[in-house]
């Protein structure tokens, strides 16, 4: 696996069984805590928010032993902890997934940015190509820095995470959604990118977050799918006893109550495809159901 540094159509059936499962209690209430202690809120959250959730859910069971039955050859296809892994140690997308300092690049997949070059570009950079410890920004009266990458050195990079079928498009790209990175400018005569970093940029915690939960593998036409249920929270607006949550003492002694009424929520269905290629799994694909 890469070492990460720093996100057919199912029938209605299975759709269902993922929004069953995707009210994990326990774990949705842990990954609530972990945000809100964070950011000064207190454990105390933790048992609040657990006891509005409905905990009578079915258990997710991860199997081993799926079949492609559409296959003549009956193609045994990945496990949920399997692909759970895979978008772990290759693209980043933890169990638990904070939005701070600009959060996870595949993350930003989830209601703010379409699976195109442009992500997958970005997704490169980031990953590859951004050390912000070599970086000298003396571009832009300090506040940037521009480097020369070429472009077959990131279409390697792209075939590898995206597929050996997928080319990227040699073009201008303005703006890449990263935080740290501006745009991708195509020199057609270097047949390179001229990417320009931005400095100057603080960075500091979010108190939100993204739960991703492996719910079904299942066949797809070229490869398999992977129903995963996404639960979005956001504290950032978050309030106590009428008072904003910013205004409280780091130690949340001055703020123990958190009006859970004040927390933004919202639970998604995402489709991850895959294929198979160059003895790896290869992300081809995600879309919100």
């Amino acid at each position: 696996m890469e070492q990460n540094t720093d996100a057919g159509a199912p029938v209605a059936p299975v759709v269902d069984s993922v929004k069953q499962n995707s009210g994990n209690g326990l774990k949705i209430a842990t990954a609530i805590a972990c945000i809100v202690a964070a950011c000064g809120i207190g454990f105390g959250v933790y048992g609040m928010f657990f006891n509005k959730i409905d905990n009578k859910v079915a258990n997710n069971t991860d199997t081993n032993t799926a079949i492609d039955t559409n296959s003549d050859t009956k193609k045994e296809i990945p496990s949920k902890s399997s692909i759970a892994e895979v978008l772990d140690d290759k693209y980043g997308v933890k169990e638990f997934n904070n939005s701070g300092c600009g959060g996870n690049t595949v993350t930003s997949l989830f209601g703010h940015e379409e699976f195109g070059d442009r992500f997958k570009l970005g997704f490169i950079i980031k990953k590859y190509f951004f050390n912000t410890q070599e970086m000298q920004y003396n571009d832009c009266d300090g506040l940037c820095e521009y480097k020369t990458i070429s472009y077959d050195e990131i279409n390697e990079k792209n075939h590898l995470y995206f597929g050996n079928s997928n080319d990227l498009k040699k073009e201008d790209y303005d703006d890449l959604n990263v935080l740290g990175i501006g745009e991708a400018k195509y020199i057609e005569e270097a047949d390179s990118f001229r990417v320009k970093y931005l400095g100057g940029l603080g960075c500091g915690y979010s108190p939100a977050g993204f739960y991703v939960d492996i719910a079904s593998v299942e066949a797809g036409e070229d490869g398999f799918i992977a129903l995963a249920s996404v639960f979005h929270l956001d504290a950032t607006e978050a309030t106590s006893f009428g008072e904003r949550l910013s205004n409280c003492d780091s130690s949340a002694y001055n703020c123990p109550d958190l009006d859970m009424e004040s927390l933004k929520t919202e639970n998604s269905i995402y489709e991850f495809k895959f294929i198979e290629e160059d003895g790896e799994y290869k992300l081809t694909g995600v879309t919100k159901k």
